[in-house]
């Protein structure tokens, strides 16, 4: 983790957002990833964009993805709609069953 983005971590982890660190890092680790490889980046580009971000540079991908920080920075945990604090929430919970996430989160399941 970037020193600029150390405090966005140690306000998170203050503020209770402890797994949904662990599911942005994950996440991060996946995409970077998929970032390696031409084909890999391209699809990964377009599952968050759609058709025609493939065009986009990885660093330009990538900052779009950290846009979500502003909100943070801006807000705090409790934002406007799309806030870090709802995307916690989308994180929170589980895609089979809809229901919200233990104390130890989703990410165990995914092997995380």
């Amino acid at each position: 983790m970037g020193v600029y983005y150390d405090q966005d971590y140690r306000g998170m982890i203050a503020n209770g957002y402890a797994n949904c660190v662990k599911y942005i890092q994950a996440a991060l680790e996946y995409i970077d990833g998929q970032l390696a490889s031409n084909e890999t980046a391209a699809k990964i580009k377009q599952l968050f964009f759609g058709v025609g971000a493939e065009t986009n540079s990885n660093g330009d991908f990538t900052v779009a993805l950290a846009g979500i920080y502003g909100f943070f920075k801006a807000y705090g945990t409790k934002g406007p709609p799309g806030s870090l604090h709802d995307f916690c929430g989308y994180l929170e919970t589980g895609p089979q069953t809809d229901s919200k996430a233990g104390p130890d989160g989703l990410a165990p399941a995914y092997g995380k």
